[in-house]
């Protein structure tokens, strides 16, 4: 779509965005800054992707199962919803992204629960949940920035709860909890992350600072 989508249903009649037969096919695409794309009260499922280039979205009280989303350039907002990741990729990939996630889960059973390339992340009362899969891990932040407020990550036993990598500016995280993961926060430096309240408890290694020796 070049554009705007638009699919609100309400709780007594939801909507559904599926594939035929659920055999992985089609995806939604959105391009282009024109309009903002609204999915309200919709489970989308059993597609490839859903891709926002360059679009905005705003999504609320909805079910993504399956699939997974990838953003450039988009400006995105999600409250209310639950993302499923199956084993064929992240849940979510932001980059060069404004987001916004809110009182949200999201499930991962093989790779990262959202991972942000160059963007600007905010989290808040939202919970990442691994499965234990090889190498999953919850919120992998690769430059720009994040703020994380009272969010859960926890369950990524073989990966990193919270991976943080040379941000522009330090990811703040105050209150929630991580744990129960291979690593519970791992930075590139110690300036890479300020922590508030936050507890980080009952993982392998609470919080690991990379050094050359590390990889």
């Amino acid at each position: 779509v070049q554009g705007a989508v638009h699919a609100n249903g309400t709780p007594e009649s939801p909507i559904k965005i599926s594939s035929p037969e659920d055999d992985y096919i089609g995806a939604i695409i959105i391009e282009g800054k024109t309009g903002t794309s609204t999915i309200n009260n919709t489970t989308i499922e059993n597609l490839q992707s859903i891709d926002i280039y360059e679009g905005n979205l705003e999504m609320s009280s909805s079910v993504v199962r399956g699939i997974e989303m990838n953003t450039y350039k988009a400006n995105i907002i999600i409250a209310s919803t639950t993302i499923e990741a199956d084993n064929r990729g992240s849940a979510i990939n932001f980059t060069d992204s404004n987001v916004s996630i809110v009182s949200s889960i999201i499930f991962v059973t093989l790779d990262s629960g959202i991972s942000s390339d160059s963007s600007i992340l905010k989290i808040e009362n939202t919970t990442l949940q691994g499965s234990g899969g090889s190498g999953a891990s919850g919120l992998m932040i690769d430059q720009g920035t994040a703020t994380i407020a009272n969010t859960t990550i926890t369950g990524f036993s073989n990966g990193y709860g919270l991976y943080i990598d040379t941000p522009e500016e330090p990811v703040t995280v105050t209150g929630g909890e991580i744990s129960e993961n291979g690593t519970g926060v791992f930075v590139s430096s110690d300036d890479a992350v300020v922590l508030t309240d936050a507890s980080i408890h009952n993982n392998n290694e609470d919080f690991v600072v990379k050094d050359d020796t590390y990889f």
